[in-house]
């Protein structure tokens, strides 16, 4: 879904925790983005992987403490291949992988880019709604075009749906009119960095955001 050009590692991870939300054994997938690394699993979905921002090189270096910090019973067993070589597409009818909402999210905005769309602004935005089963979360893709301010929604009918640019200058205020009617407890921007030649312009300054202290955490 990512595709070759974002750099990711499909990784084994063995969990020695007494008491865990995840498997024994199970795999991972670990991503650059925004300028810090990801990790998604099957179990609960992306989350930040990056304790810190300008760590990128140390990151990719060395896993295991960013594991302990998720889980102290995280160990890397092994990566489990390189990226493939070369533009791979989407087979027609891909069966996406359960929790794949930030990932979906990322995707369709290369698509976008690809496909020569003019982004002059791209955000996601990740919210969390308040259930009797606990805090859910869901995140989808925001951005602008010379036609207006849009929302693709990975999980929602249609996928993509116009909005009024005054929406789009608060997290929390768009995520409860996306989800009027839900107890939304809290949202957040994570600014999409893209390299040249496509500029994409922020709605506000993520660089000062993400230079100084501990990275965005998100589940």
């Amino acid at each position: 879904m990512l595709g070759p050009a974002t750099w990711s590692r499909v990784v084994r991870i063995t969990n020695r925790a007494a008491r865990s939300g995840y498997p024994r054994e199970f795999a991972a997938l670990i991503f650059e983005f925004s300028g810090i690394l990801w990790f998604y699993t099957d179990v609960d979905g992306t989350q930040s992987f990056s304790l810190k921002a300008n760590r990128l090189a140390a990151d990719k270096a060395e896993f295991a403490p960013l594991l302990r910090a998720i889980e102290p019973g995280l160990d890397l067993r092994d990566i489990v291949a390189d990226p493939p070589a070369g533009e791979v597409a989407p087979s027609v009818g891909m069966r996406h992988p359960p929790n794949d909402c930030f990932i979906a999210s990322v995707a369709a905005l290369q698509a976008m880019l690809a496909r020569g769309e003019s982004i002059r602004a791209a955000r996601l935005l990740s919210y969390y709604i308040d259930t009797p089963r606990g805090r859910r979360g869901h995140t989808l893709l925001t951005y602008e075009t010379p036609r207006g301010a849009f929302v693709f929604d990975p999980a929602g009918v249609g996928q993509t749906q116009k909005i009024a640019a005054d929406l789009t200058r608060d997290a929390l205020l768009l995520a409860r009119w996306l989800r009027s009617g839900d107890a939304v407890a809290k949202a957040r921007w994570v600014p999409a960095f893209v390299r040249p030649p496509v500029q994409l312009a922020s709605l506000e300054r993520p660089a000062a955001t993400l230079a100084s202290g501990r990275t965005l955490r998100l589940r």
